[in-house]
Order: C-alpha cells, then sequence, then structure tokens
C-alpha cells in the first residue's frame, strides 16, 4: 500500500503487450495497424514525460504498484476477478 497525502491507495498497473494492445485498438476504432502503432508509441512517450516531470517517477516500473497485472491473455472479467481477489486479500491497507 501506498500512502500520499495521507490518503491510502492500492495501486494497480495493468500492462498488455504491444501486439495486443494494437490489436485491442484496432478492433475497437477501426484504424489501421500503423497509425494505431505509432499512436500508442507517442501517446506512451509524453506520459513517460509527464508521469517524470509532475511525479518525478516512472509510471511503467513496477516497484511503484501494489499489484500488476499482464492482460495479454485475459479477459476483462478475469482482470476484474484478480484485481478484486487482490484488493480484498489486501484490505487492510484501507486502515
Amino acid at each position: 500500500m501506498m500512502i500520499k497525502n495521507n490518503i491510502p491507495a492500492f495501486k494497480i498497473l495493468l500492462t498488455a503487450g504491444l501486439e495486443e494492445r494494437i490489436k485491442r485498438i484496432m478492433g475497437r476504432e477501426n484504424k489501421e495497424y500503423d497509425l494505431v502503432r505509432t499512436e500508442i508509441l507517442t501517446r506512451e512517450k509524453g506520459e513517460g514525460e509527464r508521469y517524470k516531470r509532475l511525479y518525478g517517477l516512472d509510471y511503467k516500473d513496477p516497484s511503484n504498484y501494489d499489484l500488476v497485472i499482464d492482460t495479454t491473455k485475459l479477459t476483462p472479467e478475469e482482470v476484474t476477478e484478480l484485481a478484486n481477489e487482490q484488493v480484498e486479500k489486501n484490505a487492510d491497507w484501507q486502515h
């Protein structure tokens, strides 16, 4: 559990491989592969710079989180179940 500004938070990082993210976005937004890949990489670079500037951290660094879930081969329901199980298991973080 991490506490910042006296606010306890159970931080979860959801990851997925680049190819899987491209596939998901292509299916959802009906965009071409090269465009989606470029958008993802551009967004990641911008977010990385912003998090470093604002918070002084690497948002992709797993040590900044209480739980890391690779969603590449999981359904949204499986991800939710895993996250809920871990939050409940670590319920004392709320106290």
